[in-house]
This record gives structure tokens, sequence and C-alpha cells, in this order.
């Protein structure tokens, strides 16, 4: 049986210059690698550590929904990527597999760590899957 946290496996392109990598560990647990323009985006935050096998994880919740979360500053920085999968796109019929990215951190982190986080990883086209 294919669990739902499975269809996020793969390869995925936002038709621009963006292509997410997800390989599954685990149950639950996956490696992320984002890269932009065929390279991987350097992090700043984290000694400009490339976003190459970023750990993630799926978390199930039935109350309030489930979440795909990458950790984009390590274990304890609190920033994060979010991928949420669908399974049908209105404008693309045929190949209706999509994911689109939101961002999180701290409620009261480092500003400028959010922003960097967002110019870098946040993506306003959907990602299709491309293998």
């Amino acid at each position: 049986m294919l669990l739902w946290e499975d269809r996020y496996v793969g390869l995925w392109a936002d038709g621009n210059r963006s292509k997410i990598e997800i390989r599954k560990v685990r149950r639950h647990r996956f490696l992320v690698t984002f890269l932009r323009n065929n390279q991987p985006v350097n992090r700043p935050w984290m000694d400009d550590m490339p976003s190459t096998n970023m750990h993630a994880q799926y978390i199930e919740d039935t109350l309030d929904g489930s979440d795909f979360v990458v950790e984009l500053s390590g274990s304890d920085g609190n920033y994060s990527l979010h991928l949420h999968y669908e399974e049908f796109d209105y404008f693309l019929p045929k190949n209706g597999e999509i994911i689109s990215t939101a961002i999180s951190g701290p409620e009261h982190g480092d500003k400028d760590i959010m922003e960097e986080c967002s110019s870098r990883f946040l993506c306003h086209d959907h990602f299709h899957r491309i293998q």
C-alpha cells in the first residue's frame, strides 16, 4: 500500500529554475536536495552549507493536518521549508501532481535569516513531478 508520504518521493521542478529531489530514508524521514540553476543553494546562516541532503520529516496529524517539513537551519534553528503535495493541478490535467512551498521560523526569530530563507527557498510557482 502506498503511504501518502511516499507521494513526495521523486524529482520535482518548478519550470523556472528550481528543483527539489526527495529521497525516503525510512518511515516519516527523508533527505531533500534543493537546487537552483542546477546548483545547491548556500545557507549563510549555517556557514554556507549547501542545500543537499537536508533532513526532512513527514508529520501525520489527524487534527491539524499533515506536514512535510524540511530543516533549513539544522535541528535547533527552527527555520523550515514546508512542502504541500496535491494530486491534481487543474491547469495541467495530464501531469497533475504538484508541490507548493511555504517557509516558517520562530515567532521571535532573526528577521534577516527569515528573509534569507524566503529569498532562497520560497518558490512562487508549483513544482511538478519530472521523475
